[in-house]
């Protein structure tokens, strides 16, 4: 009867805790707890962004046809999308003829955060191009926050190609090396490179992957494993200053923490193969891509100072370039043409702020130089273009 008793117990206390498991999977599953990015946020008094959906595929995107309000301590301005879902005027497809048509990619420095649309570096260039003459030329904005390589080049399959570019300028930020292996990782850019280029793409192998763990069932299926394990994880990576899919897939600011930890390099190399990918779709449409990587205020002395503290980054201090230069290298190495837009915003941050200093987002100042680069890259690509033309095809 005693052994009876204490079966009955220890079955008892089995079926409580599976259903105070079932109960916390439900809750966490019904009330996220708030991640890194969402804390940070807060920080900076980001307050309210509409016009943000959910989605199956690229996880989020601007909803179509919707006029909000995006609203921080820094600023406040307005948010319009067409009906394509784009921060943009309504674009008209098919592309005209005899237009060069320049497709903008990228997060949130792209789609123009915290600034009004008519100060966005994309609109700017549209408006130095236009004194120029050149009517020919027609950029159209289709940066999301958050946005990094892989969801760029989902997009483009799925609806950007549809705009028939002529150009496509990614800029790629350096949140970008936690957003890839967050939005999918290196599972997701095979299953793309095996749908896209079956034979025709080798692998790249000497790179950060997620190992093959026998739970990985579980972590892929519970909320609550999940999130355990990779606070617990990210952790004990971060504090050995070693590189895995934990920490890059959860930590926004591995980027900056993991500068000079063995690693880093290799860790790039997953926006470097989403890149690839996009420049061999582009390719094989006879489409130019050209990568540009966004300058951050912690790269400049005495920019985006209170948004340091809060972030963890070192206050006053301009970070080395080296970084940038180890991007710049990967890319090339890939086959994929970067263009460096550090030197102008270097040159010019003596004059005037470039970066809100609690969000760390371009100020319109820092979309004026960003402007003045990107119309000189297009002025540059479009002149290329047209030489390597049939005579009287923009006619």
């Amino acid at each position: 009867m005693h052994q009876s008793n204490k079966v009955k117990h220890l079955t008892f206390c089995i079926v409580g805790i599976i259903i105070g498991l079932f109960i916390t999977e439900a809750l966490i599953r019904l009330f996220p707890p708030t991640t890194i990015k969402e804390r940070l946020r807060r920080l900076i008094g980001e307050r309210k962004v509409t016009c943000i959906a959910s989605d199956p595929v690229l996880h989020h995107r601007l909803i179509p046809n919707c006029h909000g309000v995006m609203k921080s301590l820094d600023f406040e301005t307005e948010v319009k999308t067409n009906s394509l879902g784009l921060r943009e005027k309504e674009i008209t497809t098919p592309k005209p003829e005899g237009i060069y048509r320049v497709l903008i990619l990228g997060d949130s420095f792209a789609q123009g955060w915290g600034i009004d649309q008519s100060n966005r570096f994309s609109d700017l260039a549209q408006q130095e191009l236009q004194q120029q003459g050149r009517e020919d030329l027609e950029i159209v904005n289709a940066g999301v926050n958050s946005y990094s390589p892989i969801l760029e080049l989902e997009y483009l399959k799925t609806e950007g190609l549809k705009l028939n570019p002529d150009l496509v300028v990614s800029l790629l930020d350096f949140s970008d090396l936690h957003d890839d292996y967050f939005y999918g990782g290196w599972e997701r850019h095979d299953k793309l490179r095996q749908e896209l280029f079956p034979a025709s793409i080798e692998p790249i192998t000497d790179s950060v992957r997620r190992p093959n763990y026998w739970f990985n069932w579980l972590l892929d299926h519970s909320k609550l494993a999940h999130y355990f394990y990779t606070k617990i994880a990210t952790f004990w990576f971060n504090r050995h200053h070693q590189l895995a899919w934990e920490n890059l897939s959860t930590d926004i600011f591995i980027y900056e923490r993991a500068m000079e930890w063995p690693g880093y390099r290799q860790a790039w190399f997953l926006p470097t193969a989403n890149l690839r990918l996009m420049k061999e779709l582009l390719d094989r449409q006879g489409i130019t891509l050209r990568v540009v990587i966004a300058p951050r205020g912690l790269f400049f002395e005495g920019e985006w100072e209170k948004g340091r503290e809060i972030s963890g980054f070192k206050p006053t201090v301009a970070y080395d370039w080296l970084p940038i230069t180890m991007i710049e290298t990967n890319l090339n190495q890939a086959g994929v043409a970067t263009t460096n837009w550090y030197q102008a915003f270097e040159a010019a941050k003596e004059t005037e702020a470039l970066f809100y200093d609690l969000d760390g987002h371009w100020t319109a100042s820092g979309n004026a130089i960003a402007a003045q680069e990107l119309a000189k890259l297009i002025l540059k690509q479009a002149s290329l273009s047209s030489m390597m033309k049939p005579v009287g095809e923009y006619e």
